[in-house]
């Protein structure tokens, strides 16, 4: 959470509570903070994993059941798009868990408790992240309109249960703000009725749609939206398309757009696409074709490296200023004055200091923080001075083909006596 964030209370506070009692207690540990973020990670990874599993096995399909149940699996689970969010301590993991939990409840029966249960889960998941008020409120409305429950039964058991989560969440706001406060308003007061999240820049109509197929590569992204608009021609009354519709289509209409603003929609996209290409008349042909294994095992391998590399790539650069234990670090100005910045406190230590340096890079001694190229380069000439850590490995940036080490931000450590 940011300083504009914070100010402006619009980010909810249940996440944090969450993860306050794990922290807490590896605090006590004196567990340092890599380890902790990581069990964070690895307490994420399982909730998502349990409410994949427990969704999968709640679905029903009229034909092939087995198989698409066991091809939904496989996607669900090593699919590289997939695993790159499900291990993220991130709201967009958490409430897309929470609410493949509360559908679940809903394609499992209809019965009184499971809609308790189902609106409970839901309510989580808007308190972790606001949005997905945009496929709840669909999600039950389809059971209403389509008269599979009634209406005193969907306001008792539905909607009564909803609004009780929502003020619990105005609580954990207030209590976590100091103050009365509901992030859900103040997040539609700031960013639609005062227009601020379009500070943050604006992409065209077709953004997602384009980002889509080239972020999830064709072979995953054409299948996805193929399997939108077989649902969207031959089941119009299924509440999976219910749930994701108004999401995609309010978020398609916003102008600042991040493409991790669709994770959660992709899971149910998942078992369109599936559900709808099982059934097609070339479905055979393509899962033994050369080309659909080799596109698999390249899936494997992508989904291999995103669950290993970290999602920060200046991570490395906090593990080796924690660990090494400076307890001051020089800064040097941009083109701009400005200087360089830890925008995340959590990973350094406390007693560790950043000055602005009184002199230039040619002549400054100490541990110098530095995260330009062409500074590196200066303190590389410098006979007395030796790289404690760069973000790049030094013998890659002997390599500079088409002058790419002079456009890249290269974090680094270096020591000059």
């Amino acid at each position: 959470m940011n300083s504009w964030e914070y100010d402006t209370q619009l980010r909810p506070w249940l996440l944090p509570l969450i993860f306050a009692f794990p922290l807490k207690i590896l605090d006590l540990l004196n567990a340092d903070p890599f380890l902790s973020s990581s069990i964070i990670r690895l307490i994420s990874g399982i909730v998502s994993w349990f409410a994949i599993v427990r969704f999968i096995s709640k679905l029903n399909f009229k034909f092939n059941q087995e198989l698409k149940i066991k091809v939904i699996t496989l996607l669900l689970h090593f699919t590289f798009f997939i695993k790159f969010m499900q291990f993220r301590s991130n709201s967009e993991n958490w409430a897309t868990s929470f609410f493949l939990l509360s559908i679940s409840f809903l394609l499992d029966s209809k019965s009184k408790k499971s809609l308790v249960f189902s609106s409970l889960l839901a309510g989580v998941s808007f308190l972790l992240r606001h949005q997905l008020g945009l496929m709840i409120l669909p999600m039950y409305l389809n059971i209403l309109i389509l008269r599979q429950v009634s209406l005193k039964s969907w306001i008792t058991y539905a909607i009564i249960p909803i609004l009780s989560t929502m003020l619990i969440g105005l609580g954990i706001d207030s209590f976590g703000y100091g103050e009365l406060s509901y992030s859900p308003w103040n997040y539609v007061y700031q960013n639609l009725i005062l227009g601020k999240v379009n500070n943050f820049g604006v992409s065209p109509i077709y953004a997602y749609l384009k980002w889509t197929i080239i972020k999830l590569t064709p072979f995953f992204g054409l299948p996805l939206l193929y399997g939108l608009y077989y649902y969207l021609r031959n089941k119009t009354s299924s509440l999976l398309l219910w749930s994701i519709v108004p999401f995609i289509l309010v978020h398609h209409l916003i102008g600042h757009k991040e493409f991790r603003f669709l994770f959660p929609v992709l899971p149910i996209l998942i078992v369109m696409a599936c559900d709808s290409l099982i059934e097609s008349r070339w479905f055979n042909s393509l899962r033994n074709s050369r080309t659909v294994k080799v596109i698999w095992y390249l899936n494997l391998t992508a989904t291999l490296i995103v669950s290993l590399k970290v999602a920060y790539t200046p991570m490395k650069f906090y593990r080796h200023a924690y660990f090494a234990k400076y307890e001051k670090l020089l800064t040097f100005p941009d083109r701009k004055g400005n200087h360089p910045t830890l925008e995340m406190p959590f990973y350094k230590r406390k007693n560790v200091t950043l000055k602005k340096s009184s002199f230039p890079i040619e002549s400054a001694k100490g541990a110098l923080f530095t995260t330009k190229f062409k500074e590196l380069d200066v303190i590389l000439k410098r006979k007395e001075c030796t790289v404690k850590f760069s973000s790049y490995p030094l013998k890659v940036l002997e390599f500079n083909f088409f002058n790419w080490v002079n456009r890249s931000n290269i974090w680094a450590i270096s020591i000059c006596k």
